[in-house]
């Protein structure tokens, strides 16, 4: 019947029913769905007399009987509306009666459905049924109403609850055995199936991968032997190749990087090789030093020495007389040049002397702190006192000053020179008088020249006097006090002058006395020999540098000069090296022969600078040379020490003093210390 009219026919709905036979109804003709309502129900519909029917569950059994009865219609529901809980509260709609009996503890609502006919017509009608909801539904809490004392129960929602998504694969249709494994052990599956599938009717199978074998020769046990040794040679061929390619290529790389090193430390020597010439030709054109001045005498001497064996050459006497004539009047006028450019040089190096002497005096005192690995200044009356003094003198040494500002550097010395009445202040007071009035009579600058020479002059004798410096008494060896010069003086040899042993050259070839002083021996060199020692004092700065990074007090080297280095090298080693006769002296080096001694004369060994790491290497050079080596070695060593016995005899004493009055050991470094702390 219609479900207007109020019709009581069953209909049962299988659990199965296609969704293509069912229509949607308008929103307006339905209710809102229940919250919490099962998918899986009954439905229900009213009969005549009102009551509602269960018509059908979502079960198999049902599905049977659809199909073992087409006549039934077939209907789906449309809209689910909101129903009661039959054990808790009624409603007033008669649609909501339900019957107990079935499911005393179900839960209903209401569906309006759309019924076509099995056959496939267009009668459809339209019923408004119950559904029943089995199961007992949760308690989830409620109220009750005070007045009409109905209760509320709290009801769930039906939507399910979002799949969280981790990003994680938890499903795969992947198997564990597709990673194939190498070993035997896990090599179950491969990739080839052992089993054959033929194509039949309703199956095929592709024969593209398929292989045709022909059968072959029959091969023996020794042949299969012979075929696999041939492959083996052939494996073992290339094999060996790729080896011979990698060890041809490191050495390959090995004399690139070889060549490439040599290069540039050719590069390196003909730069540093430049640079000494560059150097050497500077000092020549400009020499300041007295080592630069004995550099030119040498030179002077080779090449007099080379005109004079061309000279003897000649055959003619008149000739070898006009020659030698010539010879020595261009010896003279080099020697006058060099004459002209040491008053140059004494000019130059007295400025810088004096530089020197108001820095030194001037300059805080100084000194180290142990606690702090700090350097402590501190300025007393005396460097202030030179300080004043030094800033006065620069200012006057100064050419070009305005009149004013001479005028006031002049008030500022005399300032400072009028606190003493002495002659020499008398003098300087004098000159400033004299110089301001003639500035004042606007005389020219350079008629002024000789007046200021001499007023820069006496104030710098005013400088250096102890009586009005204090800071002059410990810097010029003038005047010093009388415990100064007390065991510090000796008579020059061959002179009656006596001198500070400063001046003197300490050599072990004098044994009485101290000899001849630097300047007299610097004299009759530029004299005589003419000689030039710039090398060798090289190879004994050296030597020394050496001998006290061993630490073991070491004084031979210090009691050496360069004129005994000198002889040792050229006279008794030939100005070569004991290895590989290296002649160049600028490559020559001094080393222990046996490195548990100190170096000496008879304990030395000249070799090149790339020599001596090899040598300090050896444990024992008495096993590690030949005895030719041996020999000549020990020869030398004999030889020198027949020409250093005065200096063997210095060495014991030295022991012997250092035996009774042990030196205090080397005071280590103290650690650096941030300044800020």
């Amino acid at each position: 019947d219609d479900a207007s009219q109020g019709g009581s026919t069953v209909i049962e709905i299988p659990s199965d029913v296609g969704l293509h036979n069912m229509d949607s109804l308008p929103n307006d003709q339905t209710s809102e769905v229940a919250p919490g309502a099962s998918t899986n129900s009954a439905y229900t519909e009213t009969d005549e007399q009102g009551n509602q029917v269960l018509a059908a569950e979502r079960s198999s059994e049902a599905a049977i009987a659809a199909e073992s009865q087409p006549d039934r219609m077939v209907v789906e529901p449309i809209v689910a509306t909101a129903g009661a809980d039959c054990s808790t509260q009624t409603g007033t709609s008669t649609h909501q009666a339900l019957s107990t009996e079935p499911v005393a503890t179900a839960r209903t609502r209401q569906q309006l459905v759309k019924v076509y006919p099995a056959d496939g017509g267009d009668d459809a009608k339209i019923y408004n049924i119950t559904v029943v909801l089995p199961g007992s539904k949760p308690f989830l809490g409620g109220f009750r109403h005070k007045e009409s004392k109905m209760e509320y129960h709290n009801a769930a929602t039906q939507t399910p609850k979002a799949i969280k998504h981790t990003g994680k694969e938890l499903f795969h249709r992947t198997t564990q055995t597709a990673i194939m494994r190498s070993e035997p052990k896990f090599a179950t599956q491969t990739t080839v199936h052992t089993a054959t599938q033929m194509t039949r009717p309703g199956l095929y199978v592709s024969h593209r991968q398929d292989k045709v074998l022909a059968p072959t020769a029959y091969e023996t046990a020794d042949e299969r032997r012979a075929r696999i040794v041939r492959a083996v040679i052939v494996i073992q061929t290339y094999f060996r190749r790729w080896k011979a390619k990698i060890v041809v290529g490191n050495l390959r790389y090995a004399k690139e990087q070889y060549e490439a090193f040599a290069r540039s430390e050719a590069i390196k020597a003909a730069d540093e090789e430049h640079r000494a010439y560059e150097w050497d030709m500077h000092r020549r054109l400009n020499p300041r030093s007295a080592e630069d001045f004995d550099m030119l005498y040498h030179s002077l001497e080779m090449w007099r020495r080379k005109q004079d064996e061309g000279i003897a050459l000649l055959q003619d006497e008149d000739q070898k007389q006009e020659a030698r004539v010539n010879l020595l009047e261009q010896q003279t006028k080099y020697l006058s040049a060099i004459d002209q450019l040491k008053l140059i040089a004494d000019e130059d190096n007295r400025e810088r002397r004096i530089e020197r002497f108001l820095d030194a005096a001037s300059n805080p005192r100084q000194w180290s702190n142990a606690e702090y690995g700090m350097t402590v200044a501190m300025e007393t009356p005396g460097t202030k006192r030179a300080k004043q003094l030094k800033d006065i003198y620069l200012l006057l040494r100064i050419p070009d000053l305005e009149v004013d500002e001479r005028l006031d550097a002049l008030l500022q010395l005399k300032a400072v020179v009028e606190e003493f009445p002495d002659k020499l202040c008398r003098e300087i007071l004098e000159l400033v008088q004299r110089e301001a009035e003639l500035v004042a009579r606007q005389v020219k600058k350079s008629k002024l020249q000789g007046l200021r020479k001499r007023l820069l002059n006496l104030f710098l004798q005013f400088i250096e006097t102890p009586t009005y410096n204090p800071e002059a008494k410990r810097l010029t060896p003038f005047h010093q006090d009388a415990a100064f010069f007390k065991g510090n003086m000796a008579r020059a040899a061959g002179t009656e002058h006596f001198k500070t042993n400063g001046e003197f050259e300490a050599t072990p070839q004098v044994a009485n006395g101290l000899g001849k002083t630097k300047a007299a021996l610097r004299l009759a060199n530029r004299a005589v020999h003419r000689q030039d020692n710039r090398v060798y004092r090289r190879i004994l700065e050296a030597a020394r540098v050496e001998e006290k990074q061993a630490g073991d007090h070491a004084q031979c080297m210090l009691l050496m000069t360069p004129d005994d280095v000198r002889y040792l090298v050229d006279a008794i080693w030939n100005c070569k090296s004991a290895l590989s006769e290296e002649d160049d002296p600028t490559k020559l080096k001094l080393c222990r022969w046996k490195p548990d001694k100190q170096l000496t004369p008879w304990n030395v060994l000249v070799l090149a600078s790339d020599e001596v790491q090899a040598h300090r290497q050896l444990e024992d050079p008495m096993v590690a040379y030949g005895p030719a080596f041996l020999a000549r070695v020990q020869q030398k060593h004999v030889r020198a020490k027949q020409h250093f016995k005065t200096l063997a005899s210095h060495l014991r004493r030295a022991a012997k003093q250092l035996k009774q009055s042990p030196l205090p050991p080397t005071p280590t470094p103290p650690a650096q210390v941030n300044p800020s702390i």
